[in-house]
């Protein structure tokens, strides 16, 4: 979680800050650990509730859930569609598939498949004619036109009117964590319905660099953007999917995923809804493919 000091509440005085800091309180996760109320100062004139009161209400406007009633939930799940990965275990497993306003995270070590579950989810969903486009953001340009027009041939059979099929498809290539916030915030205001997909391959590459030993910038950065994320599925019916690669393990045949963990760590813990993690085969086939290979059709 953010820094106190990073938040704009007039509340968080220099002295505020100062007597939670000899609290060992910076953050708000130390906030909502540490904290003895009786050590704040009152500098409001009505008690430490104002302090206390200014930061849960940040709290829960940025990252309590909304309160839905019954009917709300019901209406919700009869606007909730369903869009193929173009693989039908994974399908099962995801028990239908990828759900509108929900964030899924395909994470794995490198050569495992998460490049190409992007590819064939988007283009399953612009074969099946979802409404609202699908965005791609290639991160590390390993997005190919050539290959999801392959598959969209194997699997829906459309030839002469691949290109048109293609115009649901835009393509934004973005090289840093800011223009991907840009982007988001931008999708997030446009008319409803004009965006259905959003995939982003690789998450990881734009936000891993930032948030080494010592660098709160970039952990907010992080959060900020998670939270967008989730934001942008639930109001606008977004369907979110990105790659986050794994980092520590082994390789080797015998034991190929051992201690392997995702590279955002337990702070993006909690932000996909789904995490999906693949792993290299234990053995490869006789003429050498890889478990990735099952998702091409």
């Amino acid at each position: 979680m953010p820094s106190l000091q990073s938040l704009t509440l007039p509340e968080l005085t220099p002295t505020v800050l100062e007597a939670l800091r000899c609290q060992g309180v910076t953050t708000l996760e130390h906030f909502l650990t540490r904290v003895d109320p009786l050590e704040i100062p009152d500098e409001a004139g009505g008690g430490t509730s104002k302090v206390l009161e200014a930061i849960l209400r940040h709290i829960q406007d940025v990252y309590a859930p909304p309160v839905l009633t019954g009917i709300e939930l019901e209406a919700e799940l009869r606007r909730t569609r369903y869009a193929s990965t173009g693989c039908q275990s994974l399908d099962g497993l995801l028990r239908g598939g990828l759900r509108s306003s929900h964030v899924y995270e395909v994470t794995g070590v490198s050569g495992s498949g998460k490049t190409q579950v992007c590819l064939s989810a988007v283009a399953s969903y612009i074969g099946e004619g979802h409404t609202g486009n699908a965005v791609y953001v290639d991160t590390s340009n390993s997005f190919s036109a050539e290959r999801v027009t392959r598959i969209l041939r194997d699997r829906f059979g459309r030839t002469q009117n691949a290109s048109v099929v293609l115009e649901n498809l835009k393509v934004v290539r973005i090289f840093d964590s800011y223009s991907l916030l840009a982007l988001v915030d931008e999708l997030h205001v446009q008319q409803a319905a004009s965006v259905g997909m959003l995939v982003i391959d690789s998450l990881s590459a734009l936000i891993g660099p930032l948030i080494g030993r010592g660098q709160s910038q970039g952990h907010n950065i992080m959060i900020s953007l998670g939270n967008s994320l989730r934001q942008l599925a639930l109001d606008r019916q977004v369907t979110v999917l990105y790659t986050n690669h794994s980092v520590g393990g082994s390789r080797q045949e015998e034991q190929p995923t051992a201690e392997a963990k995702p590279a955002l760590g337990v702070s993006w813990k909690n932000q996909p809804h789904v995490r999906v993690q693949l792993a290299l085969p234990s053995r490869t086939t006789d003429d050498g493919q890889r478990l990735a290979r099952g998702l091409t059709g």
